[in-house]
């Protein structure tokens, strides 16, 4: 199942690159992922494996400029 769930993650993960962030993560969590943006000031993040968490790296202006599952 987990892996079924990270190709998920990772499908989704690429419509949402160039939305505003309260809209990508509120379409990650409607499909049941844990959503987590990550300001472009924060330099690093934890790099454990979650088939269920889809990260949201946001630019200045709060856009999505990349997405990934896990």
């Amino acid at each position: 199942m987990s892996k079924e769930r990270l190709a998920e993650g990772g499908a989704l993960a690429a419509t949402l690159v160039g939305l505003p962030s309260d809209e990508a993560l509120a379409r990650a969590r409607e499909r049941g992922f844990d959503a987590e943006a990550v300001p472009h000031w924060v330099e690093a993040v934890t790099m454990d494996l979650r088939p269920n968490r889809v990260r949201l790296r946001l630019d200045e202006s709060g856009r999505v400029v990349r997405a990934w599952a896990g």
